[in-house]
């Protein structure tokens, strides 16, 4: 019986392990999706990545971007930088 138990907690052990694992994955990737977007922004703008990712914290771009990193991340890049200057211009509009 004892056993039994040892290896029904080791199996779900493993579960959350594995499950950890993914949710740690997937942060990497909407990290690396972030860098990606701040690099693309100052590319299509003037401004310097530095300043670039001034703005993206002031705004929460990295909330934004990771929320709908299903959908942005399969799209082009001047997609994606209208999709951020659109979500930063609805951004000044609610702070005003």
């Amino acid at each position: 019986k004892d056993a039994e138990l040892k290896a029904q907690r080791i199996g779900e052990l493993e579960k959350e392990k594995h499950k950890q694992l993914e949710k740690d994955k997937q942060l990497e990737k909407e990290r690396m999706f972030y860098i990606f977007c701040v690099e693309k922004y100052s590319a299509f703008t003037t401004m310097t990545s530095s300043e670039v990712l001034s703005l993206f914290q002031k705004h929460d771009v990295y909330n934004f971007t990771s929320t709908n990193y299903d959908v942005l991340h399969s799209q082009g890049e001047e997609y994606i930088v209208n999709e951020i200057a659109v979500y930063l211009k609805n951004q000044n509009n609610v702070r005003k």
